[in-house]
């Protein structure tokens, strides 16, 4: 992969705009990934939308987590907000599959957006269970890291953009994912409105097509909520309601588990 900064440089010399010069080096290296991309278009096996399920809704969200508390498990093994939440998020989907006995997939897939938005753009459309807590933070934050320094996500966004086929992949898009999970910063502060504080903020966030999850990480006034949205699937019960309880007893165990690492007592408040 040819760093941003190499990209800009070869892009001054030649005077070929770096975003072409992004896109290039994206069709070079994004094209020795595809291999193993086309192993995910087998397809998933859990959370497969069927006639017996319903296009109706269920959403459900989280008790509210305090930042604070999860700058310990960052502290602790040296890595992000979003890798500790992205993390118990996977581990309490995964566990609530072995409950529902639809643990039925080698992997879990999540799609993460990244923003391609300009700075002043505010348009509103969007352009492992047996592992041990540690090592599934790990992973999270490995996989992070090489999504955030690639070149693929700029070539798959390209070509959705500009693909005059790109109609003909939206029916492949349910059938790969298992859900869509988004973090969506909010204010550092309460709101008001009318005089009136504005307690809590709940998202509803996209799927990636019928029984896939929808997951929103919103950050508030020191805190997170995570919502949880699916539609209504006989094979998967409580869906929402009860991925939204491991979620809180998995940040809980990560957080004790951090604790004890760090040598803070578990009965500090």
């Amino acid at each position: 992969r040819i760093p941003n900064v190499l990209i800009k440089s070869y892009a001054s010399i030649t005077r070929i705009p770096p975003n072409l010069w992004s896109f290039f080096t994206s069709i070079f290296y994004g094209g020795a990934r595809l291999p193993r991309l086309l192993k995910i278009y087998k397809g998933k096996k859990s959370l497969l939308f069927d006639e017996n399920s319903s296009f109706n809704k269920v959403l459900s969200w989280t008790d509210e987590i305090n930042i604070s508390d999860i700058a310990i498990p960052r502290k602790a093994y040296g890595v992000t907000l979003n890798d500790v939440m992205l993390t118990i998020i996977s581990r309490a989907i995964c566990k609530y599959f072995i409950e529902v006995d639809r643990l039925l997939d080698k992997k879990l897939m999540l799609f993460t957006p990244i923003s391609f938005r300009r700075t002043k753009d505010w348009k509103c459309n969007n352009e492992y269970a047996k592992m041990t807590m540690k090592e599934t933070l790990k992973y999270v934050h490995k996989k992070m890291n090489r999504l955030k320094r690639s070149n693929f996500a700029s070539l798959q966004y390209l070509m959705i953009k500009y693909c005059p086929y790109r109609n003909l992949f939206r029916p492949i898009m349910p059938t790969i994912g298992h859900g869509v999970s988004t973090n969506v910063p909010g204010p550092f502060h309460t709101l008001t409105i009318a005089n009136q504080k504005i307690t809590k903020f709940i998202a509803i966030p996209p799927q990636n097509g019928p029984g896939g999850f929808g997951i929103g990480i919103l950050s508030y006034a020191g805190k997170i909520t995570v919502s949880v949205y699916n539609n209504i699937m006989p094979d998967y019960p409580n869906i929402a309601s009860r991925v939204a309880k491991l979620i809180n007893s998995g940040f809980n165990e990560l957080l004790s588990e951090a604790r004890k690492d760090l040598g803070i007592d578990l009965n500090e408040e």
